[in-house]
């Protein structure tokens, strides 16, 4: 018993490496449309449009088009001058002046669905564009709403951008039954309960302990202070052996 006791506590060591090099961001979202914020909460945009295309607003000459988390095709808009084989998830028009007999349109693709990442600034959540050959990257801020229908409103031409006003920008709550850690928890208690009661008096009974010795493994709870050391040791030096320096140290772990 001793021997699984030592062997839990190291591997719980070990656990607790692996955690801490192989932490992500929990921020990082898996698909453009879902922000995983932590167990309970997330934003959904997947439907934030409805059964619209693209959703757009202007500012002095420029007409900005957003689509939420995914792509729609240019063709769509109807625009001269438009690559109609190009798609976006958000655009940027402006007509081009030097045109006199017809109005043709210049654009620019400041994103596309694949390009989103999940950003918060504050207490609002953003989406930003991450295109390599922008300065200032484009970016639509998220704006929890309860009226029903959605909408953008351009803030700045120059940085571009945009508030996103949805019921879909709104946090989303989901309570679960027991986290992972509370199933922990109490299986560590009962495994405890069982360890400690059904241990002390099986050395009772049958052993004949008397005081602290029906306390199983009572050379094991004596030698934990020393051991929890070796294992934070263990710990900062980066769960790396090399600060064994003894073999009582070495035998401990």
């Amino acid at each position: 018993m001793k021997t699984i006791l030592a062997s839990f506590t190291y591997l719980m060591i070990l656990c607790l490496c692996s955690t801490i090099k192989g932490s992500d961001d929990i921020n990082n979202a898996l698909h453009p449309c879902v922000h995983i914020i932590d167990e309970f909460n997330h934003i959904d945009i997947s439907s934030a449009l409805g059964d619209k295309k693209t959703l757009r607003d202007t500012d002095s000459n420029y007409t900005y088009y957003f689509s939420g988390c995914k792509d729609f095709k240019l063709s769509d808009l109807n625009l001269p001058g438009i690559n109609i084989t190009n798609t976006a998830s958000l655009l940027k028009v402006w007509p081009n002046s030097t045109k006199e007999k017809s109005v043709v349109f210049n654009y620019t693709v400041l994103g596309k669905a694949e390009n989103i990442k999940w950003h918060k600034e504050g207490s609002m959540h953003q989406l930003i564009y991450n295109i390599s050959n922008m300065t200032t990257l484009p970016t639509v801020k998220l704006l929890c709403d309860n009226e029903p229908a959605p909408f953008i409103k351009v803030l700045d031409t120059k940085s571009n951008q945009l508030i996103f006003s949805s019921q879909q920008a709104c946090i989303i709550t989901i309570h679960h039954g027991l986290s992972g850690g509370s199933i922990f928890l109490i299986m560590l208690l009962v495994f405890l309960t069982i360890y400690l009661v059904g241990g002390g008096l099986m050395l009772y009974f049958i052993r004949g302990a008397r005081g602290v010795e029906v306390i199983p493994n009572i050379e094991f709870w004596r030698n934990l202070p020393s051991l929890v050391k070796d294992g934070l040791m263990f710990l900062l030096a980066g769960c790396k052996p090399t600060f064994v320096s003894t073999s009582e140290s070495y035998d401990r772990i």
